[in-house]
């Protein structure tokens, strides 16, 4: 009988997203190494799927511990790429300028990342999740100390709002990960995988506005080449 049970390291399995996508993958019987950064979650972790689940200490911030992993991929010309990212990383919001940032910035570098390992049949799928019931809004969030009253009806406004829905939002975690393994095991995974209907609508606001930009301004555009 052949073994194909995949292999996956997934970074930061105490919670949230990385968690639930561990225990779904290791349920439906594939191998899961998940990061933790505190040893006393470890056991916990190898307890979860009992031989399918492996707690590692490992921080991601410790770069010369991580060289593993692409070169791997490339060796064996074959490996799928999951990048969490999220619907900020197509459209921003006032109060969340770093985070978009961070996202945009993911989001940019794991696209070219996929025009680059194409051909070494190493496939990359970027997350797009809008509002899941995880930490994300509760205590994984962190403000400035520092309020500035000049904001208040534009970040400060959108900042009340998320920390007013924290563990009421929509998206479950659970049917998430579900989702994420439906595209690891398609034939063609998608470049990117938007999780949820706030997150599909807000990206699909985002191109309309993209779109009445360019057209508003396609004159000027075009009227910039030599004679």
């Amino acid at each position: 009988m052949i073994n194909t049970a995949k292999i996956w390291l997934i970074t930061g399995v105490s919670g949230g997203f990385g968690r639930a996508i561990a225990e779904e993958v290791a349920r439906n019987g594939d191998i899961v190494f998940g990061t933790l950064r505190k040893t006393a979650q470890i056991e916990e972790f190898n307890k979860l799927v009992p031989g399918n689940t492996f707690g590692l200490d490992l921080d991601v911030n410790d770069h010369h511990r991580i060289p593993l992993i692409l070169p791997t991929m490339r060796t064996h010309k074959s490996g799928h790429i999951i990048q969490i990212s999220s619907m900020a990383g197509l459209r921003s919001n006032p109060g969340l300028s770093l985070y978009n940032a961070s996202k945009y910035a993911l989001e940019g570098f794991s696209e070219a990342l996929a025009l680059e390992t194409e051909h070494l049949n190493i496939k990359v799928t970027i997350v797009e999740p809008g509002p899941f019931r995880t930490d994300w809004a509760g205590s994984s969030s962190v403000r400035s100390k520092k309020i500035m009253p000049e904001y208040a009806e534009t970040a400060g406004s959108r900042i009340d709002h998320i920390n007013s829905y924290s563990g009421n939002q929509p998206g479950d975690p659970v049917k998430g990960a579900k989702a994420i393994l439906k595209a690891v095991k398609s034939e063609h995974p998608p470049l990117r995988l938007i999780l949820g209907k706030p997150a599909l609508d807000g990206v699909r606001d985002k191109l309309k506005s993209l779109e009445k930009n360019f057209a508003d301004w396609e004159e000027v555009t075009l009227d910039t080449s030599f004679e």
